[in-house]
């Protein structure tokens, strides 16, 4: 074990004892969580049939318990209350419950209220709403508990680094500042330096046995393999091929960064990586939904921030003299160069001397302009940009 960091080592050839316990997968421990969330909520509503179902319509009771208790499931799903980040953070999983809760009451009252007799159904919108939200309220306390009982580091993604190097050691240092709650690093296997050539006829890892990562990550109950080195020649390849054969997942640091957490390394990809990287060709049917998003969600925004844009117009216009909007050129996709719109926050005469960035207590910002940029009211105009086809919702920023 080394003192430094806790990582267990293998280059003296003994497995130290770990002190994680292994986990299953992530499809069987949001399963296990579902199906504790569905007995919490079956049990509520099964309390509350009898009150809102009369004594002899076993059918529609069943009905109530069976059908409620499976639509709140999709309702979870839908809000993904079995993602790796709500196992992991109480306070998100708490806000989602609430929201699944704000969803359901509505139409859980309707159908108490305003079911047709042929249902069977006696009208009692309270009890259904206080089985709603017992049931949510008892799913969220048995999903802590459930947490708590198997420990969350039972629930972490077990990962077994392969590599010392530069990059393995940023890599571990940013799992374990950012996702300790998330990523466990289960060991570590040192790969000897690609200037020293391994002996004819020997794995380059450094042993004869082309089983030897595998047979450490087995012991570890590692979920994969994340190869962080910092130069490829002299990779073990075919002991990482013999995991890969047997079920493991292999990945360079890289991949694992950009596909698990959402982050890409900047400092350690290499023009080979984003030549031969997906995500820069578009199909003309995601470029045409891209478009049709762009264009609904901006025209629903201008329409809908009217109320707003239409008195700050005129709280510009009746501070000083100067246009209401302010244009400033940017260069777009492929090259092209259009005016950004927002709304002005600065003198007409800001830029007299060049443009210069915007500083703290910057005098130059009106009083008016303040408040606008606080809220980031000035940005709204850009939606016009975006219904012209100069700017994307989500995309890069343009400069």
């Amino acid at each position: 074990m080394r003192p430094e960091d806790g990582t267990p080592d293998v280059s003296s050839g003994t497995v130290p004892e770990i002190g994680v316990a292994p986990g299953a997968s992530p499809a069987r421990r949001a399963a296990l969580v579902a199906f504790a969330d569905l007995l919490a909520l079956a049990a509520f509503l099964a309390i509350a049939a009898p009150l809102i179902v009369s004594e002899d319509a076993g059918l529609a009771r069943m009905a109530v318990v069976v059908g409620g208790g499976g639509a709140m499931l999709l309702l979870f799903f839908a809000l993904g209350l079995y993602g790796r980040d709500v196992l992991y953070d109480e306070q998100v999983a708490g806000r989602r419950v609430g929201i699944a809760g704000a969803i359901a009451l509505a139409p859980a009252i309707a159908v108490a209220s305003f079911s047709g007799p042929s249902a069977d159904i006696s009208g009692a919108p309270v009890a259904l709403g206080l089985a709603v939200i017992g049931g949510l309220a008892a799913a969220f306390g048995l999903r802590l508990l459930l947490l708590k009982a198997t420990g969350l580091a039972a629930l972490r993604r077990r990962v077994l680094m392969v590599g010392e190097g530069r990059r393995a050691q940023r890599l571990t240092a940013f799992i374990r500042r950012e996702f300790a709650t998330e990523i466990a690093i289960v060991g570590s296997l040192p790969l000897p330096s690609a200037s020293s050539a391994p002996p004819p006829g020997r794995d380059p890892g450094g042993s004869p046995d082309p089983e030897r990562i595998a047979a450490f990550a087995r012991t570890t109950g590692a979920d994969e393999i994340v190869v962080a080195v910092d130069e490829r020649r002299g990779l073990p390849l075919a002991s990482l091929l013999r995991c890969k054969t047997s079920g493991l997942r292999v990945r360079d640091d890289v991949a694992f960064l950009e596909a698990e957490l959402g982050y890409v390394d900047t400092t350690a990809i290499t023009p080979g990586w984003i030549v031969f990287g997906d995500g820069f060709a578009r199909g003309k049917f995601d470029r045409a939904v891209k478009r049709a998003v762009d264009v609904v969600a901006s025209l629903i925004l201008v329409l809908a921030t009217l109320p707003i844009t239409l008195p700050v117009m005129l709280l510009i216009r009746l501070e000083g003299p100067g246009p209401v909007f302010y244009r400033q050129e940017r260069v777009g996709r492929d090259g092209r160069c259009f005016d950004l719109v927002k709304f002005r926050t600065m003198r007409v005469d800001a830029e007299r001397d060049g443009p210069l960035w915007a500083q703290m207590q910057d005098r130059r910002i009106t009083r008016v302009g303040r408040w606008l940029r606080r809220w980031r009211i000035d940005e709204i105009p850009q939606a016009l940009n975006v219904l012209r086809g100069e700017m994307s919702l989500v995309g890069p920023r343009p400069e």
